[in-house]
């Protein structure tokens, strides 16, 4: 099975101009499992709907991974969170 593309673009984008984007997309659009999201008015101001497309793929397509906390039972204050994050073995002159 093919596995999923999923890709989103900011028209408006400076630092990513879309025709380079275009460029890209002459290629990978007919991938069987390609997904394309085209958003305007944000420039390079994305990041928030950076977050849902990976919510939105993670439902989809990885479903194992993805799991809701209620909020209210998984603690009381923010304070109380803590995330452990394994970021893999130190990279000399990177990690410090």
């Amino acid at each position: 099975a093919a596995r999923p593309v999923w890709l989103q673009a900011a028209e408006e984008d400076t630092e990513v101009p879309y025709k380079l984007v275009q460029q890209s997309l002459e290629r990978a659009h007919h991938w069987p499992g390609f997904t394309l999201r085209t958003l305007q008015g944000l420039g390079h101001d994305i990041g928030q709907h950076e977050a849902t497309l990976l919510n939105d793929f993670l439902k989809a397509h990885a479903q194992d991974a993805y799991f809701e906390v209620d909020m209210n039972d998984a603690f009381d204050e923010w304070d109380d969170l803590e995330l452990d994050i394994d970021v893999g073995p130190s990279i000399p002159g990177i990690n410090a």
